[in-house]
């Protein structure tokens, strides 16, 4: 049943994911050459804004998955109720406050940019009703899916939320390309969106009422342990993931920001794509460490050797790929120049190091060593933020990127480190030999497109290249991957191809 689910949550993330890029391409192209990139820049500024609105669930999202986990594993359906209901509670007495942040949000950025010359003239009452309708279907979202949805995750029902995601996804992308083409202002585009984003809680409620029959949210609510420390953690990692946006508000105008949505729109695809490969397989390492340290060992390393190939391969498909598709994408863009070299090395930099870190991150969050990480959460964040400070007046955009380099550096090796040397009671070395061996095979592929110089006219060309690029470097990493962890490989194969008894 875990490897069925496995595959599935994994199948319908990947494809979800790749309709959802499209989707959001698609959108950004039609804002850009419709409202232009100062408008384009405001909604990356909000949107990335409105991922702080999710410290409200900080500390209970993460802890109730961890706490879920044995008595998933378990079948004890009293203790999910108990913890649910928990986890209910909150959500019910944080939507409120949700709500009331996007509103006075939305009067601040106002009065601080509306009506403005910030790369371009935007009223303020067109970003109160832009960030207003931007936030309200969240609010509906957060009160009535976030408790079921970290249940179906605890389940390995991640494949649910993926699909209607995917749907929803695409109906907000219709919604507001109709909203563009009959010619309404950007308030009515975020409205129809708001629409079709809130409609999916209909969905959840007749699900849960079919599938989850069992749930008795009258019991006792359980204590959630370690709240206070995950909380730190996510506050962390919520100012460390989303300050670029901020700082580039703050010290340069929307059309910089414009250009880094722009980059980010891509990476941002390929991350979810990885995150969605690592989360189909997240709930199979959380139970068996509940079961037995000693397989969690095993599965994790055979995760990491999997996960380190797909995701090193999709990045270099993606550098090699990056500054065409740029090209292409802005081509009739002509009010900031969005082409620079270094822009796709520095963001590729980022997702890599982010990506050696997530094995022996979820092994820390499985282990719930939460409160013991509070020092090194911390401090990245703080590197993160003085250098990107410090640099962004001289550099712009390439400083506020490197300061997240530099943050990454430090923290992606404490964390190998951590989880290996603290919670399995090994040398790093397991670890650092996979990375190492997919790092040089990038680099390899980074260096022989400098020999390349790709120009495409239209996106047709440009998918036959980027396909074959991706036949060419998956085939290398396979291989060599194949060749140097040959039984790991091999107990890979044997595990996707057993039969469920």
């Amino acid at each position: 049943m875990n490897k069925k689910r496995s595959i599935k949550n994994l199948i319908f993330a990947m494809a979800g994911q790749v309709v959802t890029i499209l989707a959001g391409l698609v959108l950004t192209r039609l804002i850009l050459i419709s409202f232009g990139s100062a408008t384009n820049g405001l909604l990356t500024s909000v949107n990335q804004i409105f991922t702080y609105f999710t410290l409200l669930e900080a500390g209970v999202g993460t802890a109730s998955l961890q706490a879920l986990y044995r008595p998933v594993a378990e079948d004890d359906k009293k203790e999910i109720s108990r913890i649910l209901v928990a986890t209910k509670r909150y959500y019910d007495r944080t939507s409120a406050l949700y709500l009331a942040g996007i509103v006075i949000f939305a009067v601040i950025y106002a009065v601080l940019l509306g009506g403005k010359e910030n790369g371009g003239y935007i009223p303020g009452s067109v970003m109160v009703g832009v960030i207003f309708f931007s936030g309200i279907g969240n609010v509906v979202n957060y009160k009535y899916q976030g408790k079921y949805k970290i249940l179906m995750q605890a389940e390995g029902r991640n494949y649910i939320a993926s699909n209607v995601q995917t749907i929803v996804q695409v109906l907000v992308c219709v919604a507001k390309a109709i909203g563009i083409a009959l010619g309404g202002n950007i308030v009515v585009v975020m409205l129809l969106g708001a629409i079709v984003t809130s409609a999916q809680s209909l969905y959840y409620f007749w699900y849960v009422r079919r599938h989850y029959q069992w749930l008795d949210l009258s019991e006792a609510p359980a204590e959630i342990r370690q709240t206070n420390a995950v909380m730190v953690h996510q506050i962390s990692q919520l100012v460390f993931q989303n300050t670029d946006v901020l700082i580039l508000t703050i010290f340069c105008d929307l059309r910089i920001v414009s250009v880094y949505s722009a980059y980010k729109v891509v990476v941002s695809g390929l991350q979810t794509v990885c995150k969605n490969f690592s989360e189909s397989f997240l709930f199979i390492l959380g139970q068996e460490f509940a079961k037995s340290k000693e397989r969690y060992c095993r599965y994790v390393d055979l995760f990491d050797i999997a996960y380190s190939m797909f995701s090193f391969a999709i990045f270099a498909v993606a550098y090699v790929m990056y500054l065409p598709f740029i090209e292409l994408y802005t081509k009739g863009v002509t009010d900031i120049n969005y082409l620079n070299p270094l822009y796709p090395a520095l963001f590729i930099a980022i997702e890599l190091l982010s990506g050696c870190r997530c094995s022996m991150q979820n092994t820390i969050n499985v282990a719930g060593h939460f409160q013991s990480t509070l020092r090194q959460t911390i401090l990245e964040t703080t590197i993160n933020l003085v250098v990107s400070l410090v640099s962004v007046a001289n550099f712009g955009m390439i400083g506020v990127l490197f300061g997240t380099v530099a943050a990454l550096l430090y923290r992606s090796n404490e964390i190998i480190y951590y989880g290996n040397r603290k919670i399995l009671n090994r040398s790093p070395w397991p670890s650092y030999r996979i990375y190492i061996l997919d790092l040089i095979l990038f680099l390899a592929a980074a260096a022989a497109s400098g020999f390349l110089n790709l120009h495409f006219s239209n996106y047709f060309t440009f998918l036959i290249a980027a396909a074959a690029a991706s036949v060419i470097i998956g085939v290398v990493f396979l291989t060599v991957n194949l060749a140097c962890f040959r039984s790991e490989c091999r107990e890979l194969i044997a595990m996707a191809g057993k039969k469920k008894r």
